[in-house]
C-alpha cells in the first residue's frame, strides 16, 4: 500500500537584498522550518581577509559571515557575458566575472525604479529585462528548495506542494500583476498553476507571525504595531486583537486579529544605508590621489557588496567598542596611507592601503533611517487615536528591524513596549506558512478581517451630462437617450474593511428589445489602486431563461419610447424591457474576489478573480453595459 503523499506548504519572501524560504510538512507537528543550506554559502569572504581587522588596542572580530542573514540567500542573478544562457545565482555570484544583477525588486515599481536610476544610472532596465532576472532567480531558488526537501527530508517526490508569496505594501496594481505573471512563468514544470498563492502583503504576513509569537503579552482589545523594516522598504501594520483561540492539541492560545488601520509602506531600509555610504565613498575617492591605483571599474558598490561592510553594518550597535573598521582597496600597497581625514569626507582615511571607516559614519547613516522609522511609527500611533492605559506593543522584524541599534533607538520612543520575536528576519516567509498551516490543521484564520488594498468595480453607463461628458463617448440606449460608457461603480473601495460574511448587493438594470429580449449578457469587473486608472480582472457571464423576462416577472417591466420624428402612427411607439438584477461582491479567498450576479433571488452568474489573472486594458471592448437605478 503506497504512502499518502505529503502536503507541503512553502512560504517565499522575495526580498530586495536577500530572500528566504520557510516550509511546513503535514504530519510533522506544527514546526515551521527554514531552508538555510544555499549553494555557495560557505565560500570564503571576497577580500581574503578577516571582515574586521584589529585596530590599535581594539577587539579583533573573527566571524567570517554574519549569522543573522546567512539563513537567507542573496537576491542576485549573474550571466556569462559571452553566453546569456549560462547563469549563476545567490552566493555563486561572488567573484565569477559574470554580469551581476541585484536589487531588481525595486525595478518593478515605477517610482522606485526611476528614483534609483536618477541617483545611480542614466537609463533604467526595461520591464522585460527585470522579468527575466526575477524569473531566472526564482526558478533557481524554487528548484533548489524543492530538491532539498525531496532529497533530505521527504525522500521522495510524490508530494503535494503549495507555494505562498507576499508582495510589498508599497506596490501598486501594475507591479503586482507583473510579479504574479512572472512567478507563474518561473514555476512552469515545478508545480501546477493552482498551487501558486499570492495571499498577503508583507505587512500582513509579518503581523501574523509576530502576533502568534506573543500570545501572553497581547490581550483582547489591544492594538499592536508590526514594523517590517527590510532591505529597501518598510511595511507597517497596526492590528487589533478581537479574540483568542485555544486550538486542539495546542498548548497556547493564538490571537485572532483584524487591521486597525490600512497597512502602510515606506522607502526605508538597509539598502538606503548602503546607498548613502556609496555616495560618500565615491565622492571621497573621486579626486583622491589613490584613485589612480584602483581598477578603472572600481566603485563603492564593490565595498558595500563585500562581507566586510555587511558584517560591520549588521553588527553595529551590538555593544562592541570598535571605533572603526578597515576594508581592503584593490591595487593599493600597504605603504600607501592618508591618515588625516578631511572635513568633507565624514572621517574616511586611507591606512596601509585600506579604507578606514569610522563607526560614527555608520551611525549617522543608521540615524537617518531610524529617524524616518520613528516619524512613521508616531504617525501611525496618532492615526489610531487609541487612549490605552498601557504602552502600545511594537514588534520589529526584517533585516533592518533585527538590528540591535534600531532596537535600542526605538526603545526610547514614549508609549512603546518593544517586543522581540524569534527569527525576525524570517517573519514574512514564516508568517505565510503559519497562516496556511493553521487553516489546514484547524480551519482557523488568524487575520479574520482585512483591509482591501485595491478598489474593485464594475463598468456601467450613465446618462449623458453635457457639463461633464464628451459627446463622442456616447451611445444610444433602448429608451432613445444618450449614455456615456465605461464609467466605474466601485463595489469595494481601497481601504474598506473586508468581511467574508458581508451580503451587500448593488442594484443594476439593463434595457433590451421587447420582441427579442437579451437573456445573456456580460459584466466587466475592474481593479484599481490609488487612483491610477484600472485594469480588467475579467468578465461575469449571466444566463437567464427566456420566460424569466416576461413582463411582471420579478420586476421586469415594459417601457415605451415615443418616436416624435416619425409621421407614421405605428412608428411612434417603441417597446423595450427593463430588467433589474443585482451584483454581489464576495470575499471568496485570500487572493482575490468573487463577483455574483443575482436575478429573482437566484444566483445567475459568478466569477472568481485573482490578481494573477489581471490584464492591462483600456476597457473599450464591451459595448453593452448595465445602468444604475436613479
Amino acid at each position: 500500500m503506497s504512502e499518502k503523499p505529503h502536503h507541503v506548504i512553502i512560504g517565499i519572501d522575495f526580498g530586495l537584498t536577500a530572500s528566504g524560504v520557510a516550509y511546513w510538512i503535514e504530519g510533522q507537528e506544527s514546526t515551521i522550518n527554514a531552508i538555510s543550506d544555499w549553494p555557495g554559502d560557505h565560500a570564503s569572504p571576497t577580500t581574503g581577509k578577516q571582515p574586521v581587522e584589529p585596530t590599535e588596542g581594539r577587539l579583533h572580530r573573527t566571524n567570517t559571515r554574519t549569522t543573522r542573514t546567512e539563513i537567507k540567500v542573496p537576491t542576485k542573478i549573474a550571466y556569462d557575458p559571452t553566453d546569456n544562457n549560462k547563469r549563476v545565482w545567490g552566493y555563486h555570484c561572488l567573484n565569477t566575472g559574470f554580469h551581476v544583477h541585484k536589487y531588481f525588486k525595486l525595478y518593478l515599481d515605477e517610482y522606485t525604479r526611476d528614483a534609483t536610476y536618477r541617483a545611480h544610472m542614466s537609463k533604467p532596465p526595461s520591464i522585460p529585462q527585470v522579468k527575466q532576472w526575477i524569473r531566472d532567480f526564482m526558478t533557481e531558488l524554487l528548484k533548489h528548495s524543492k530538491e532539498k526537501l525531496e532529497a533530505d527530508i521527504l525522500k521522495h517526490s510524490d508530494s503535494k506542494y503549495e507555494y505562498h508569496f507576499s508582495v510589498p505594501t508599497t506596490w501598486s496594481m501594475v507591479p503586482k500583476e507583473i510579479f504574479a505573471q512572472t512567478i507563474k512563468e518561473a514555476m512552469e514544470g515545478l508545480c501546477q498553476t493552482e498551487a501558486i498563492k499570492i495571499c498577503f502583503s508583507e505587512a500582513e504576513a509579518a503581523a501574523i507571525y509576530a502576533a502568534a509569537g506573543h500570545p501572553e503579552e497581547i490581550e483582547v482589545g489591544d492594538v499592536f504595531i508590526v514594523c517590517d523594516a527590510g532591505g529597501g522598504t518598510t511595511d507597517i501594520s497596526a492590528m487589533e486583537i478581537v479574540d483568542k483561540k485555544t486550538l486542539e492539541d495546542e498548548d497556547k492560545k493564538f490571537p485572532i486579529f483584524k487591521p486597525a488601520i490600512p497597512p502602510r509602506g515606506e522607502s526605508i531600509g538597509s539598502h538606503q544605508i548602503d546607498q548613502g555610504f556609496e555616495s560618500i565613498v565615491n565622492g571621497y575617492l573621486k579626486d583622491h590621489p589613490v584613485r589612480q591605483y584602483l581598477p578603472e571599474e572600481f566603485s563603492a558598490e564593490h565595498i558595500t557588496g563585500s562581507d566586510v561592510f555587511q558584517v560591520s553594518k549588521h553588527n553595529f550597535g551590538n555593544g562592541s567598542d570598535l571605533e572603526f573598521f578597515r576594508i581592503v582597496l584593490p591595487g593599493l600597497s600597504e605603504e600607501i596611507s592618508y591618515p588625516e581625514p578631511e572635513s568633507s569626507n565624514k572621517g574616511l582615511t586611507i591606512v596601509k592601503g585600506k579604507l578606514q571607516v569610522p563607526y560614527t559614519l555608520i551611525q549617522k547613516l543608521f540615524d537617518e533611517q531610524v529617524t524616518s522609522l520613528e516619524n512613521v511609527i508616531n504617525e501611525e500611533i496618532n492615526k489610531l487615536k487609541k487612549n490605552v492605559g498601557r504602552e502600545m506593543p511594537l514588534i520589529l522584524c526584517g533585516g533592518l528591524g533585527s538590528s540591535e541599534y534600531v532596537h535600542y533607538r526605538l526603545e526610547q520612543l514614549p508609549g512603546i513596549q518593544l517586543l522581540k520575536i524569534e527569527d525576525p528576519i524570517l517573519a514574512v516567509c514564516k508568517g505565510l506558512v503559519l497562516s496556511r498551516m493553521l487553516n489546514v490543521q484547524h480551519s482557523v484564520n488568524l487575520l479574520t478581517r482585512r483591509v482591501s488594498h485595491h478598489s474593485y468595480g464594475i463598468l456601467y453607463k450613465e446618462p449623458f451630462d453635457g457639463n461633464r461628458h464628451d459627446k463622442k463617448d456616447c451611445v444610444k440606449g433602448s429608451d432613445g437617450k444618450s449614455y456615456v460608457t465605461n464609467q466605474v461603480f466601485w463595489l469595494i473601495k481601497e481601504g474598506d474593511e473586508l468581511s467574508r460574511s458581508s451580503k451587500a448587493m448593488y442594484p443594476f438594470f439593463r434595457m433590451t428589445d421587447y420582441k427579442s429580449p437579451q437573456d445573456k449578457w456580460t459584466d466587466r469587473i475592474v481593479l484599481s489602486t490609488r487612483g491610477e486608472g484600472y485594469i480588467v480582472l475579467g468578465d461575469v457571464e449571466t444566463n437567464l431563461q427566456s420566460h424569466s423576462l416576461d413582463p411582471g416577472v420579478d420586476g421586469v417591466t415594459t417601457k415605451f419610447r415615443i418616436n416624435w420624428k416619425s409621421w407614421k402612427l405605428w412608428h411612434n411607439w417603441h417597446r423595450y424591457k427593463k430588467i433589474p438584477y443585482k451584483i454581489r461582491p464576495v470575499i471568496h479567498n485570500d487572493e482575490g474576489i468573487r463577483i455574483e450576479t443575482w436575478f429573482s433571488d437566484n444566483e445567475t452568474g459568478c466569477g472568481d478573480f485573482q490578481l494573477s489573472s489581471a490584464r492591462i486594458t483600456e476597457g473599450k471592448d464591451v459595448v453593452d453595459l448595465p445602468m444604475i437605478p436613479r
